[in-house]
């Protein structure tokens, strides 16, 4: 089993567990842990924060070898041993959600509740086009990736209201191992976790950006009615990375489900 390791941030109220309550967030592929920085600081007053990267990406080197998302989720329970916490609260974005669905299916005794945020329950699976991203990364670096990354991650308001922001992420996109990326592409093409949704018990609130041209809402609804505690919620105006676009819109979401 190749489970990878992964690094983390860590922040908010001191990590004591089993008094402290604990809200893990994971990120989206291409991108790390400051995605989340706008919206830390109302989750930081409730909860210990940790924020760990995905191989490759932000603090966390790549991976020796390549993984599956159920490995993937598996690194991120060792994370959570390795700090001593039992029970959390998770939220991802993207490949972050799909984590969170799978750690939700496979332990549900760990996950009090998560939030998926733009993320669905399958991105395509084989004729998704990540098998031949992950080839053309490799070949020619992050600079692959980078040019459509405005238009695919945000709303065209946001765009022009705030370039400097989106340069930053881009620019954060472009520092990516391509090595790391391509291998969380070859886990997203054998992603799948429709058959199983009905299988996930814990809360989910499902977070979809009404923009988003990936991860619509239509395919959040899939996942939050077929899951058995499930609730969508649509941030108006924002797109595939509602994180940063609508911080307080997509907190205020997942504190309402995790308290």
């Amino acid at each position: 089993m190749a489970v990878p390791h992964l690094e983390v941030v860590v922040s908010g109220l001191p990590l004591e567990p089993p008094k402290t309550k604990v809200v893990i967030l994971g990120s989206a592929l291409g991108s790390d842990h400051r995605i989340w920085e706008a919206g830390s600081p109302e989750l930081e007053a409730r909860f210990t924060v940790i924020r760990y990267d995905l191989p490759g990406h932000g603090v966390t080197p790549r991976a020796e070898t390549g993984f599956t998302i159920d490995e993937l989720a598996e690194g991120v329970i060792r994370t959570a041993d390795r700090l001593g916490v039992d029970r959390f609260f998770y939220a991802g974005v993207s490949i972050g959600g799909a984590l969170g669905l799978v750690l939700s299916r496979r332990y549900p005794e760990r996950v009090a509740a998560a939030g998926i945020v733009c993320s669905a329950a399958t991105f395509g699976g084989a004729n998704s086009g990540f098998l031949e991203r992950a080839e053309s990364v490799r070949a020619e670096g992050m600079g692959f990736v980078t040019p459509a990354i405005p238009a695919r991650w945000f709303s065209p308001g946001f765009l022009e209201s705030d370039p400097d922001t989106v340069r930053d992420i881009v620019n954060m996109v472009g520092a990516c191992d391509p090595e790391g990326y391509a291998q969380c592409c070859e886990a997203l093409a054998t992603y799948d976790e429709t058959a199983h949704l009905g299988d996930i018990t814990v809360p989910i609130v499902v977070i979809s950006g009404e923009l988003d041209p990936g991860t619509t809402p239509a395919a959040g609804a899939i996942v939050a009615d077929g899951v058995v505690q499930g609730h969508l919620d649509v941030i108006e105006g924002a797109s595939h990375l509602a994180v940063v676009e609508k911080p307080r819109d997509v907190v205020s979401a997942l504190v309402l489900c995790f308290t």
